[in-house]
């Protein structure tokens, strides 16, 4: 149990931005004319700028895989990368202020107690 913990608290940030690469890759879009009726490869501003067209992520081609943009809906933001860097900085912020607060709370109450109090949380 405290292996699992002591890996999952240091190795999943890790993680996070070892994938951080996945997690901002644009799907490929197919687009339909018709409603819904057939689809067929389109790009990303044929499918964001033209009226009246229904579009779709196209899961048969192998760069399109599951990530925050599908899971978000953010196939037309211009912005999509800034918005999921966000949680990259987010990390990298809560790096700085844990090392800045929760130090001084482990040498005053030991750093085992600390360490597991807060891969718990």
């Amino acid at each position: 149990m405290i292996t699992f913990i002591l890996i999952s608290s240091f190795g999943l940030p890790d993680l996070f931005i070892y994938a951080y690469s996945f997690f901002t890759v644009a799907p490929s879009l197919e687009c339909s004319y018709d409603n819904g009726q057939t689809y067929s490869p389109c790009s990303t501003s044929t499918a964001c700028n033209t009226p009246g067209v229904m579009f779709q992520p196209d899961y048969s081609d192998p760069q399109t895989i599951k990530n925050w943009i599908i899971y978000l809906e953010m196939y037309c933001d211009d912005d999509y990368d800034l918005r999921v860097s966000f949680f990259g900085t987010a990390l990298m912020i809560g790096y700085f202020l844990g090392s800045i607060f929760i130090t001084p709370l482990g040498d005053t109450y030991g750093r085992y107690k600390m360490h597991m109090i807060l891969a718990i949380t």
